[in-house]
Formats: structure tokens, sequence, C-alpha cells
């Protein structure tokens, strides 16, 4: 019988936490929105090559690209959580002037994570100094280790997907 009340209060005690976890998660996703900023490819390189003690995820997306849209909280959420090891950039390839047009979306969509225009439209130019493979298709994503080794995903990531991803560089 005492193990039965122990067990109850012990499955109390984590139900309890999970939803402050959760809610914890959901609130700090809702309040921050980050900024929006339209660079050159050429400062994104150097940003990309910058030595990190962090992974870093650069995705690449656009706001009329619904697979993009759809994996965007996964991406949020799984670098709230490793906060200390990843470091997220949405590169957004709108077009160049519609820098409102992005800003509006980051708001509407309450995005925290850094959001980069590119002030790039030739794409022959840059898609092969992120990876030889990319086809051109979004969502794309590099993945950069702390050693400066890149791995790129021409893929829309489901959640489970992407956790496994980044614990796999954080392990």
């Amino acid at each position: 019988m005492l193990y039965f009340f122990t067990l109850v209060i012990v499955m109390k005690v984590i139900l309890i936490s999970l939803i402050i976890v959760a809610s914890n998660i959901s609130l700090a996703l809702s309040q921050e929105v980050g900024e929006v900023t339209k660079i050159s490819f050429t400062q994104l390189e150097k940003e990309i090559a910058k030595p990190s003690d962090k992974i870093k995820i650069i995705n690449f997306w656009a706001t009329w690209c619904k697979p993009c849209v759809a994996e965007m909280p996964h991406f949020e959420e799984v670098s709230l959580i490793n906060k200390g090891d990843v470091e997220l950039y949405f590169v957004s390839l709108d077009f160049p002037e519609e820098l409102n047009k992005v800003k509006s979306f980051q708001q509407k969509k309450k995005l925290s994570a850094e959001i980069i225009l590119l002030d790039e439209t030739n794409y022959d130019y840059f898609m092969p100094k992120i990876s030889k493979e990319w086809t051109g298709a979004i969502p794309a994503t590099l993945f950069v280790d702390t050693e400066g080794n890149r791995y790129f995903y021409e893929q829309p990531f489901s959640k489970k997907e992407l956790s496994e991803v980044v614990l796999g560089f954080i392990n």
C-alpha cells in the first residue's frame, strides 16, 4: 500500500515538472522576438566561418515555403532546449526588397531566433559555397560543428529528426 502511494506521489511530481517545463518553453517561444537583418552573402560566409564553441544551425527558408514555415517551430524549440550548445540562424531567401514582409512574418510567428534576409539573388553564386550538393530546394539546413566541419541537409525536419541530429553533434 505504501508503495502505491509513493508511486502516485512520484508520478504527480514528474507530471507537474513536465507541465512546468512545457509552459516555460512555450512562454519563452512566445515572448522573445528576434531581429531581422539584411546582410550580404560575404557577411554570412564570415559568420559561418567564425569559430564558435556552439553548434551553428543555419536554416535556409522563405515566407512562401510551406515546409520551411512548418519546421520553424521545431528549430526554435530544439534551439531553446539546447541553448548553451546551439546558435540558430534563419536565413530568408525572400527577395532583398521584401525586408518589411520578412519582419512582418517574424512578428506574426513570434520567432525568437535571429533572422537574416540574404541580400543576394544570384543563387548560382552562393549555393555551391554553402554546399556543392545543394540543388536549390528549400528548406535546407547547414550545421557547423565546433571544429568548423559542415553538414548539409536539403530536407524538411520533423522535431524528432532535428532533435536527433542536434544531439548527435552535442554528444
